[in-house]
């Protein structure tokens, strides 16, 4: 029964004296974790851990066997992607390869990363080419879906979304900066770039003034946030006493959810860029930036 389960800060000291006398010490920082070879082996003999890169750029490549890579080979269809909030401690993400198989989409790689720079993707691709090699496994899928970002076209994704901060009268001048630095990074975003100047641009339904509110900038909220916050405080506490407890709420005047400090702190920078930029103290770059 529940009362006979003893209460975990009464034996914190025993518990984790008995760890450490059967189990290495929890390691403190990247450089601490060291697999030992009786790890890196399945009971088959496949090898389990394929690679571990050093700091800087630790990251350690986990595969099931080479029977399965041998599988990913043959997977026309590769996705991948990172997830950080399942990541193993002391790294950033936790990094995983799947194929698409006629079963379904199955994961065959997991890699344990330390970052999310270009070289550290290409570490990864690196080993597993050169450890399919060894062994004689061919890797060529046709299409491959990752979620790595190219920092120049991020950079000018956040131009693009910031276009409604821009001052009216300069809406077109910086989209044709960021189209054409778009078209220097991705070949094939033309039809992406069109259609944005087919619609946001030129288009009758959403011209730049319906969209554009640099000029509400520091006199108006500029999205509805805190009332989204407010009615999802509302729909958190919704239970058989529903009505009851949304009319106190009402009666009691109860106010919008504060703003977060981060928030409130990019509202205070926004309000002294537009200052700035309109007392010509800075240009339009360094507004963007």
């Amino acid at each position: 029964s529940p009362e006979d389960i003893p209460i975990f800060n009464h034996i914190r000291s025993t518990a984790y004296r008995r760890r450490s006398s059967v189990l290495p010490p929890i390691p403190k920082t990247l450089e601490d974790i060291v697999i030992p070879d009786s790890l890196k082996f399945l009971q088959n003999g496949d090898r389990y851990v394929t690679f571990d890169n050093p700091v800087p750029n630790r990251l350690i490549i986990l595969c099931s066997s080479e029977t399965l890579l041998a599988l990913t080979g043959k997977c026309s269809y590769w996705l991948a992607d990172g997830t950080f909030r399942t990541a193993p401690q002391k790294f950033l993400q936790s990094y995983s390869i799947h194929g698409r198989t006629q079963w379904g989409i199955h994961a065959f790689v997991h890699i344990a990363m330390c970052g999310r720079t270009q070289q550290q993707y290409e570490l990864i691709f690196q080993a597993l080419l050169h450890h399919a090699n060894t062994n004689h496994i061919q890797l060529q899928p046709l299409s491959f879906i990752s979620s790595f970002q190219n920092t120049d076209a991020k950079r000018e994704l956040a131009n693009l979304f910031g276009l409604p901060l821009i001052p009216l009268q300069h809406i077109f001048t910086i989209y044709e900066e960021i189209a054409a630095k778009f078209l220097l990074i991705i070949a094939d975003i033309q039809p992406l770039l069109q259609y944005f100047s087919r619609t946001y641009l030129y288009g009758t339904n959403f011209p730049p003034p319906r969209w554009n509110h640099f000029s509400s900038i520091g006199f108006t909220d500029r999205t509805n946030n805190a009332l989204e916050g407010y009615h999802r405080s509302i729909n958190a506490e919704l239970d058989e006493l529903t009505m009851i407890s949304v009319s106190q709420l009402m009666k009691q005047k109860r106010s919008t959810k504060t703003q977060r400090k981060r928030y409130r702190y990019r509202d205070t920078c926004l309000i002294e860029a537009k200052e700035l930029l309109n007392t010509q103290q800075i240009d339009l770059v360094e507004y963007q930036d």
